[in-house]
């Protein structure tokens, strides 16, 4: 599944990279009409968001946070449970013990 996530999102940069190139030559095909270079500028300011939207760290889901807690129980033998610590921040520090530590972008 998450090789199909992966390749997904390949083909999707893939076409930014030649809708960048096009939205390119476009600009210098147009070069003397300033509403196409006002249009052209426009489409490129929103591909330039796209792709960083793009290129962002995906949330983990329900399904593998639901995962990553049945496997921390089942390798806690002892029965003490599992403490869930969800932080925004990447740098934060937790003491040792039955912690996992989910990071959310």
């Amino acid at each position: 599944m998450e090789n199909l996530i992966h390749d997904k999102e390949n083909y999707i940069l893939s076409d930014v990279e030649h809708l960048e190139r096009s939205l390119l030559k476009l600009q210098h095909f147009y070069k003397l009409d300033s509403k196409t270079r006002i249009c052209v500028s426009e489409m490129s300011n929103t591909l330039i968001s796209l792709n960083k939207k793009l290129m962002r760290e995906p949330r983990p889901s329900t399904q593998n946070l639901a995962d990553q807690l049945n496997k921390a129980l089942l390798e806690n033998p002892d029965g003490d449970g599992v403490i869930l610590k969800v932080f925004k921040n990447t740098d934060s520090k937790v003491e040792k013990c039955s912690i996992m530590n989910f990071y959310l972008s």
